[in-house]
């Protein structure tokens, strides 16, 4: 019983303490909020000076230039204000976008570098205008903005299809590949432009070829020249490939350049011209499609050799010329009398 008794008699006295503490923190927890409530007021009350940066954007850049060096982009304003609009102006106020115009700023040459200043107390006004604080602005800085510029210049420069191709078996190109465009201009300072002999196309990667090739492929510049654009992005990249087969042909071999008082015989009169060449086009290939020749021998032929090499003259298009046998022919010179 007497156990009982104390333990409730605890209990009641524990409710009773904690009760007391809980009043006596939220006494104090109100007391706290009040006075710094008021210290804040006090504070904000008071004047101020402080730095407020302002998003700055930059139009009307020259024409034909390109920048070289420019201003952060924004602008540093020093107010003087009660705490109260400081905070206002710092975290709540939007902030519009200063629109610094370079359209007549005059460029100064110093070498091959253009200067542009341009005073920043020219937008004090203006700026100050657009907002409530009007009479808390004192200055702005930095008080003058700096612009570096360098002349563009153009350049001509060929343009090589960068590719790594291999075809089918019994396939062949029918044409060269080749890129819609065999140069293009390269915009940039000169400096730049004058360490580009030529550009090329990303890499394109096809293997076991069998289809024509029609495809946009980007140009790549250099990335490192910061200055240097492509007045093209893209180029078409253009292969055509046709199954093929092997054929020959005897051809008359021609001779030129005889001088009248001689006469040049040659043997064998005919050689074989071995090649390859499309299937579509296998029928249309003949003889008369291919002209071979020599030419009469110099003084040095004529002390060394008794041979002189054939040459060809005409061969149809979109064929492959895999030999001649023989490719060299004997010859005997023969002086004419009168």
């Amino acid at each position: 019983m007497k156990a009982d008794l104390r333990k409730r008699v605890g209990g009641l006295l524990s409710q009773s303490w904690n009760k007391s503490l809980k009043d006596r923190l939220y006494v104090f927890g109100i007391c706290l909020g009040i006075s710094i409530f008021f210290w804040l007021l006090i504070k904000l009350s008071k004047d101020y000076s402080t730095t407020v940066k302002y998003p700055v954007q930059f139009s009307g850049l020259p024409v034909d230039y390109y920048t070289l060096k420019e201003p952060e982009p924004y602008l540093n304003f020093e107010i003087t204000a009660k705490g109260s609009d400081i905070l206002d102006l710092k975290y709540f106020s939007t902030k519009n976008k200063i629109d610094v115009e370079l359209e007549r700023a005059v460029l100064t040459r110093i070498e091959d570098r253009y200067i542009a200043k341009i005073p920043t107390v020219n937008y004090l006004k203006s700026i100050a205008s657009k907002s409530k604080y009007y009479d808390i602005l004192n200055r702005i800085y930095p008080d003058t903005l700096y612009f570096e510029f360098a002349k563009l210049s153009h350049k001509k420069v060929p343009v090589f299809a960068n590719v790594d191709f291999s075809l089918q078996r019994q396939y062949f190109y029918y044409d060269s590949v080749s890129l819609s465009r065999d140069s293009i201009i390269l915009t940039g300072i000169s400096n730049e432009l004058d360490s580009i002999d030529f550009v090329s196309t990303r890499l394109v990667e096809r293997h076991n070829i069998d289809n024509n090739i029609n495809e946009m492929v980007s140009i790549e510049v250099p990335q490192h020249l910061k200055s240097v654009r492509a007045d093209v992005e893209n180029l078409t990249l253009k292969a055509f490939v046709e199954e093929y087969t092997e054929d020959s042909k005897n051809v008359k071999v021609h001779i030129f350049n005889v001088p009248e008082e001689y006469e040049l015989k040659i043997f064998p009169e005919n050689i074989r011209i071995n090649y390859n060449v499309a299937l579509k086009d296998y029928a249309v290939i003949d003889e008369d499609s291919f002209m071979v020749y020599v030419d009469f021998p110099n003084d040095s032929i004529l002390e060394n050799t008794r041979r002189l090499k054939v040459n060809l003259n005409k061969i149809p298009p979109h064929i492959v010329v895999r030999s001649m046998e023989p490719a060299e022919v004997e010859f005997i010179l023969i002086e004419k009398y009168d």
